[in-house]
């Protein structure tokens, strides 16, 4: 059983976790908006994830060097800061290169205004205090990170309800910690997360797959469930509701 949370543990210091969820949506929003088993937005995005977590990290503990933040992932990185930023850099080269020789013209153009916009965020948030900040950021955050599993995906009709119904799924997802970062399981965050799964169930489009629509629906329900199920405990319980992500995401791809 320790191995066992051994393993989990090394996925939350790695910051793996929400670049697996990254990367199983996008193969199945890949697989359903082109039909391929294959895409280059399988790799950049899960990797480009992965960069700006790893990136919050990193500032995170350099804004902090008295050791304030008390995770044991921030005290991770604060441990091998050199480490991590040589592996960053070369990661990011990594992106770069692969970026030059699979995207076109119009799909570097959507990763430039993407990152333009996650920039704007970060720096709005000097702008934001108490909850109305942890609100905003939760909403910019859900709606950041579907654009970035679906930005190198064709646009159109389609791709708009993908990225809403992605969007409430991160949303899902986020006030569920924000909920358990606060200590309460009340019901005005249960009801919530009731009326983004109500809004993802109306937008679950009929032409796609069975698989994409249970694996939609399945997250939410997971999420829901978990909700009035579990109390965390530890640092660990946080990866929970990014499981019923993953999970979801798994059978959307495999359905």
């Amino acid at each position: 059983m320790q191995s066992r949370l051994s393993s989990w543990r090394w996925l939350v210091w790695l910051s793996l976790d929400a670049p697996l969820v990254a990367l199983v949506w996008t193969l199945a929003w890949s697989r359903q908006l082109t039909g391929s088993a294959f895409h280059a937005a399988n790799v950049l995005v899960p990797l480009a994830i992965w960069l700006g977590y790893v990136a919050d990290r990193l500032l995170d503990v350099r804004r902090s060097p008295g050791g304030h933040l008390d995770t044991e992932r921030h005290a991770f990185y604060r441990r091998y800061q050199r480490t991590w930023l040589v592996i960053w850099l070369v990661a990011l080269a990594v992106e770069f290169g692969l970026s030059l020789l699979w995207l076109d013209g119009a799909q570097w153009l959507r990763g430039v205004v993407l990152a333009g916009l996650s920039l704007g965020y970060a720096l709005s948030l000097a702008w934001w205090r108490g909850w109305p900040r942890i609100l905003y950021k939760r909403v910019a955050v859900s709606l950041l990170f579907a654009g970035g599993v679906l930005v190198f995906l064709p646009w159109g009709e389609e791709a708009g309800h993908a990225w809403l119904c992605l969007s409430l799924l991160a949303l899902i997802n986020l006030l569920q910690l924000t909920s358990w970062q606060a200590g309460s399981r009340r019901l005005g965050w249960f009801a919530l997360q009731f009326a983004c799964a109500a809004g993802l169930m109306l937008l679950v489009m009929p032409t796609w797959t069975g698989g994409m629509r249970i694996g939609l629906l399945a997250s939410a329900v997971a999420m829901l469930l978990l909700q009035l199920w579990k109390r965390p405990r530890e640092e660990l319980d946080r990866l929970l509701p990014d499981v019923c992500l993953f999970l979801g995401g798994l059978l959307a791809w495999l359905g």
